[in-house]
């Protein structure tokens, strides 16, 4: 299915993308979509789930962000763990100053 807004981010991504951005710079490298859940709720407004892995799909595989499998020391469950990387933490910082997304939780200044 073709896009409409071409290759450029929607407002959801650049959602994940900034607070994403956010719990980088505050020193978590890695996060499940769990976590990330709760730091949308926390700071604006949660995604359903399904809307949140294919977000951070596309984020994959725009090369802004890389994942791995991590067993989880409490529970011995795996989980799927997201980080930013250089292309993704450039491409967040770039949103996070634009004047549309005022309305998003950033934490992250230039």
């Amino acid at each position: 299915m073709r896009r409409k807004n071409g290759d450029g981010l929607v407002r959801n991504e650049e959602l994940v993308l900034v607070a994403t951005l956010n719990l980088h710079t505050a020193g978590e490298q890695s996060y499940h979509g769990y976590r990330l859940n709760q730091y949308l709720d926390e700071h604006s407004s949660r995604l359903v789930p399904s809307t949140l892995y294919r977000i951070l799909k596309r984020l994959q595989e725009r090369e802004y962000m890389t994942s791995h499998w991590e067993q989880n020391p409490d529970t011995d469950q795996w989980r799927c763990m997201f980080e930013l990387t250089g292309e993704g933490v450039k491409a967040a910082q770039e949103v996070a100053v634009k004047p549309s997304s005022q309305a998003f939780p950033i934490a992250w200044s230039n």
